[in-house]
């Protein structure tokens, strides 16, 4: 842990120590472990394993007194097959991605965090990033972060209400019942996850354009070349390492949008034909799709952008070899230099299962209106008996 500067608040997402508040906060919630940016270690780490499992109890627990609670009892008895089914997967989804991020948090892959930000710190160094200002107001990240919280808690609010009234208990209580703990601990993921996401990004956008003013340099300068191709290929380990940190993770947040999609849509179906209609719950779903989809989408869009980013680099590259004499000594040494940087072009995967793309958007789509359109049938079939 250390003590925050206030000038940290105003880096650019361009020097990687932007990210200490953001970090330090996490650290309470153990989504990120205790780090020391100036040593660049892992610190505290029989702590940070003892706070893991007190917030792994602690989840067990509300898992515990929700299932014997009468109320949530009646409440479940209420719900047809299909809310059944698609709020037990919701849960054991949200559950496991939780777990599975103290875990990797606070008991497992404290070298890859290491290897992570010393990642980030060496390019930082290269490309002369430390201590860059951002002036605008709007392009301050902790300006767009706070409103995002305050945007999130206003809904959290609302749901917490909602729910009190639904399962007839006074609003802290309902804390235990509700799925709003879950939520804001998925959101906090979300912000690590989509936060080191543009930190990736932009450094490729500035990498790209040092390579442009190579290009329009007459004199070409081999020696800034190969020092941009290791960067590259640093930021090619970078994606790895956050691939093996958040690919699960990232896996979990898709099949939750999934199910969340599926269980959004059939809840007001389900509740026009049964006296368990409640407006505020069905609004709280709707927004919290709404949340979900936006979420989900930004996120595979800046994977998308960022992959693109990278394969500008090896375009570049390619345009390089255009301007050099096809029989001089410096095309040899650019085609070497473009089949490394192609060999270190690397993409975002969900747990190695599949890489993210656009493509994943409407093939989730998709799939939830087939998963839905089934419900429908089930519902249909419950509601003649």
């Amino acid at each position: 842990m250390f003590v925050v500067n206030n000038m940290v608040f105003h880096l650019s997402i361009k020097d990687i120590n932007f990210i200490r508040p953001l970090w330090s906060f996490l650290n309470l919630l153990q989504i990120t472990p205790y780090y020391d940016f100036d040593k660049n270690v892992t610190i505290r780490p029989l702590l940070s394993k003892i706070h893991g499992m007190i917030l792994i109890v602690i989840k067990t627990v509300w898992i515990v007194t929700m299932i014997k609670d009468e109320d949530v009892f009646q409440m479940w008895k209420t719900f047809s097959f299909t809310q059944k089914f698609t709020f037990t997967l919701v849960i054991i989804n949200t559950v496991a991605l939780n777990i599975l991020t103290i875990v990797k948090s606070s008991l497992l892959k404290a070298h890859s965090w290491k290897r992570m930000i010393k990642n980030f710190q060496q390019i930082d160094v290269k490309l002369r990033n430390r201590g860059r200002v951002e002036t605008s107001v709007w392009g301050n990240f902790y300006f767009k972060y706070t409103l995002k919280q305050i945007l999130f808690l206003i809904f959290c609010a609302y749901e917490l209400y909602s729910w009190s009234n639904f399962i007839a208990k006074i609003a802290l209580s309902s804390i235990w019942f509700s799925p709003m703990g879950d939520l804001f601990y998925e959101f906090q993921t979300f912000n690590l996850i989509t936060c080191l996401l543009q930190s990736i990004k932009v450094r490729y956008e500035v990498l790209n354009e040092k390579l442009v003013m190579i290009t329009k340099r007459k004199a070409k300068s081999l020696y800034e070349l190969q020092e941009m191709v290791q960067i590259y290929r640093i930021l090619g380990e970078t994606i790895e390492i956050y691939n093996s940190l958040f690919g699960y993770q990232i896996l979990l947040i898709t099949f939750h949008c999934g199910l969340q999609l599926v269980g959004c849509l059939n809840f007001p179906l389900v509740a026009l034909n049964t006296s368990n209609f409640d407006i505020n719950i069905i609004l709280c779903n709707i927004i919290f799709l709404m949340i979900m989809l936006g979420c989900f989408i930004w996120m595979v869009l800046l994977m998308e952008s960022t992959v693109q980013e990278a394969e500008k680099f090896v375009n570049f590259c390619y345009k390089l070899q255009e301007q050099v004499f096809q029989d001089s000594r410096e095309i040899d040494v650019l085609r070497t230099v473009t089949a490394y940087a192609q060999h270190f072009t690397r993409k975002f995967s969900a747990g190695g299962f599949f890489y993210i793309g656009k493509k994943i958007i409407f093939s989730l789509i998709g799939h939830a209106a087939t998963y839905l359109i089934i419900a429908v049938q089930f519902n249909e079939r419950q509601f003649q008996k």
